[in-house]
């Protein structure tokens, strides 16, 4: 986790300050506020002036003899994200604050130092291409929508006025939009495969990720069996995720997170892509 600077708040300097002041390698762990966020945590690296911290914080100055400040607030975001920091609150209607002497007696697990550093550089590498991954992701689809208004123009008030259509009136009627598989049950290595919500990456089907379901079961979901060609749209969690069903994946199913479309029309009158 990282400091968020876009908020930058300044107060008269305290009589104490040389005590207050953040040094480079401090973590500052949030020590009271919801319980879901007590325990969260960032480690200060610089800034070009002087910084304190409110009394809602607690500043950790390690021995950096002893311990690296990148792998232990590592460890510190693992107990949060495991709620172990919530269990240690006291808690009020709206608030909680951490239990400090149950937090000093935290133990830690604590190899060589230039084990921990070569641990949190490797982590540190992984975030930074997780970073960098989102960074081209957020650029790519805001090409794609500038692409699809230069192309079309708004698509809420279709400033280019083409033709439109309701929804179902682009569906196949003898196989009308709808839902599938309530309960798959656990997987069958030789059953019928079922498509959720977690299969559907990036616009396709992410064919390796995908489980069975027990033909018994895939029976009594018929109106929800797919056709290459069908376009899958996720309702439920990933709200919005969409793909086309493969022809090798006719027959298969989804579950009652995902809906079926089936499409009708050929080309070029219809394109099931667009």
């Amino acid at each position: 986790m990282a400091l968020d600077w876009s908020k930058l708040r300044r107060v008269p300097e305290p009589k104490n300050v040389a005590e207050l002041i953040v040094e480079p390698n401090d973590i500052l762990l949030n020590a009271t506020n919801s319980p879901d966020l007590v325990g969260k945590n960032a480690v200060f690296k610089d800034f070009p002036e002087p910084v304190t911290f409110s009394n809602h914080f607690i500043r950790l100055r390690l021995d950096d003899r002893v311990a690296d400040s990148r792998l232990i607030s590592r460890w510190l975001t693992d107990q949060w994200q495991r709620g172990k920091f919530k269990s240690m609150c006291r808690q009020w209607v709206n608030q909680a604050s951490l239990n400090k002497g149950q937090f000093l007696n935290l133990l830690i697990p604590l190899p060589p130092l230039s084990e921990q550093r070569r641990i949190a550089a490797i982590l540190d590498q992984a975030d930074d291409l997780r970073r960098k991954r989102r960074e081209a992701m957020e650029r790519v689809s805001a090409f794609v929508e500038a692409s699809l208004r230069e192309s079309f123009g708004d698509p809420i008030s279709n400033s280019r006025g083409f033709p439109t259509a309701r929804l179902e009136q682009l569906v196949d009627p003898t196989r009308p939009i709808t839902y599938g598989i309530l309960m798959p049950g656990p997987h069958v290595d030789d059953g019928v495969p079922y498509i959720r919500v977690i299969d559907i990456q990036a616009g396709a089907i992410v064919a390796d990720s995908i489980r069975n379901t027990s033909s018994t079961i895939a029976s009594q979901y018929k109106r929800s069996e797919l056709v290459g060609g069908d376009v899958l749209i996720s309702i439920r969690g990933h709200v919005g995720r969409l793909a086309v069903v493969p022809n090798e994946l006719t027959g298969a199913n989804v579950t009652q997170d995902t809906a079926r479309l089936a499409i009708t029309g050929a080309e070029p009158t219809l394109s099931r892509r667009y």
